[in-house]
């Protein structure tokens, strides 16, 4: 009888257990919310953290890698499908730059004739000079000779006429002189008509632009070619931006860029007009230079910018940035089979902005894509198989 007792405990613990293995629902299993990869048969408390355990539909179909939601859950999670097609992504490249003044549009006025300079009336560097404003007097020797050879000759030409000696031609190669010396055309005339010549001349300025440097002050002597003032025309301004090497590739001349200023409200727009083709030893960056037009004069050297290029680039299958899930370094999407049904992809992305991705492979044009509550798929799989989808893919 001592020998039956044992046997008899024996089979009741092992019907027991068999009967704790049984799952209570074949539909469902029960696994935690902190720990996944806990799966369970029967309801209960989780055996890691000791958290009551959720109960979980398994998938349907019999397909493992298949997720089925039902109308519920959808419309909760906010499940939006959309079909992939070919598009056009802006770039989202966004560089520093600095406005410069145009090193093409600057000039120099210099003194025509050798003298003493006894006004000046430009002295402040940043001033803006218009063509045809007054200059500077100046007392020149050589200038008040030639303006009196030609009252002399007007003189003959008067008293004498032209029977003897052509004075129109002489006149006219005194005029002509005291017109490369840096008389205009109206005070030559004004010389004409009143017979008199003081003994300072005025010069006026032959150019637009805002001084950028002066070398000459009141009372100083100039020789004939000397700088007198360097100009720069501010009307057409150049943006310098640097652009990592990784990058540099992309542009080419002629390409467009919006360019914001802080603190100013207007967008203005220039092409690159030049590439360096050095690169920045300490920094490693390639410097790209914009043209742009300041009409308004609103841009001044060395205010700070940031430079957008204005690109897009058509004919590629483009999807909102929401549809694709960046995990491990590898990017998935959520492909819609129809009836609520699901299943993950992996993909190769190119090109991005601040919304949109470029797709290079792994989807083709008139795929169902799941553009919103990716993630919330994402988080259902591992829940029921107790691991991320990106364990069951590989790189592409």
């Amino acid at each position: 009888m001592r020998l039956f007792i044992p046997v008899i405990l024996i089979f009741l613990m092992s019907a027991c257990s068999h009967r704790q293995a049984q799952p209570v629902d074949p539909g469902v299993y029960y696994t935690c919310s902190m720990d996944p990869q806990v799966h369970e048969l029967t309801p209960g408390n989780c055996p890691i953290c000791k958290m009551r355990l959720t109960k979980v539909n398994t998938i349907s179909a019999g397909d493992p890698e298949e997720l089925k939601l039902s109308d519920q859950q959808v419309k909760l999670g906010n499940i939006k499908v959309d079909t992939i097609r070919n598009g056009s992504i802006q770039s989202n490249i966004l560089l520093p730059g600095t406005v410069v003044a145009d090193a093409s549009s600057n000039q120099s006025i210099s003194s025509r004739i050798m003298g003493r300079i006894d006004k000046l009336y430009f002295k402040i560097e940043g001033e803006h000079i218009s063509k045809g404003d007054h200059l500077m007097e100046i007392y020149s020797e050589e200038l008040n000779n030639a303006r009196q050879e030609y009252l002399l000759l007007l003189e003959k030409k008067a008293a004498l006429g032209t029977t003897i000696v052509d004075y129109d031609q002489l006149i006219a190669a005194a005029q002509n002189k005291l017109r490369l010396w840096g008389m205009t055309e109206k005070q030559v005339r004004e010389l004409a008509r009143t017979k008199q010549a003081t003994s300072l001349v005025t010069i006026f300025s032959e150019r637009d632009g805002v001084i950028s440097s002066i070398a000459v002050r009141e009372g100083d002597y100039v020789m004939q070619g000397s700088v007198v003032l360097s100009l720069t025309n501010l009307s057409k301004v150049w943006v310098e931006a640097q652009v990592y090497l990784t990058e540099a590739g992309r542009f080419k001349e002629g390409s467009a860029f919006d360019i914001n200023v802080p603190g100013i409200d207007k967008l203005y727009h220039g092409s690159v007009q030049f590439i360096n083709p050095e690169i920045g030893g300490g920094t490693r960056t390639n410097l790209l230079r914009l043209e742009v037009s300041n009409t308004d004069g609103m841009l001044k050297p060395g205010m700070p910018v940031y430079v957008k290029l204005n690109e897009r680039s058509p004919g590629k299958m483009i999807l909102p940035s929401s549809a694709v899930i960046h995990d491990r370094g590898m990017d998935l999407v959520w492909i819609a089979s129809g009836d609520h049904r699901f299943r993950s992809r992996m993909i190769k992305v190119g090109e991005q902005s601040a919304d949109q991705v470029q797709v290079l492979e792994g989807l083709q044009e008139g795929d169902r894509v799941v553009i919103s509550g990716a993630w919330l798929l994402n988080s259902e799989y591992t829940l029921r198989n107790g691991s991320g989808v990106m364990a069951g893919h590989s790189g592409m």
